[in-house]
């Protein structure tokens, strides 16, 4: 069941709890209104580490970034991307671990390995409106 996986996990930064907050009301409202929803879920790539880049601040830049892209082989295409693995009517969960690193070419370092890190699709069934206000301490 989703609230068993989703809503029990937690975020260490939190710039990325005040990110994730849309995301948790619409997965809440949707328990709400079906205690049974499911999702589906996919480990990505259990036999093999992929890496990202971080930038200064130690972030993966987007997602889009954490995911593999579609490749192309002989014409075609050999992977659709992770963005294709999904249910279109169930939120999905991607399961990643990668490898961190920083730098570019020759001076390019891993800092952290096999990180675990979640992508979440929601589908337009569960669509819900939303407004957070950030809220910050005058010091």
């Amino acid at each position: 069941m989703i609230s068993e996986l989703i809503l029990n996990y937690r975020l260490e930064d939190p710039s990325d709890t005040e990110n994730s907050l849309g995301m948790l009301f619409q997965l809440s409202q949707a328990i709400r209104n079906e205690p049974q929803e499911t999702a589906s879920i996919y480990r990505m790539r259990p036999a093999y580490r992929s890496s990202r880049g971080i930038d200064a601040n130690g972030r993966i830049p987007s997602i889009r970034r954490l995911q593999q892209g579609p490749t192309r082989s002989g014409g075609g295409y050999s992977y659709p991307g992770d963005f294709e693995f999904r249910d279109n009517d169930r939120v999905t969960v991607q399961l990643h671990a990668i490898d961190l690193t920083e730098g570019e070419g020759a001076n390019r370092r891993t800092v952290a390995e096999a990180v675990p890190a979640i992508a979440i699709w929601i589908p337009r069934r569960m669509g819900q409106g939303w407004v957070v206000q950030e809220q910050r301490n005058e010091d």
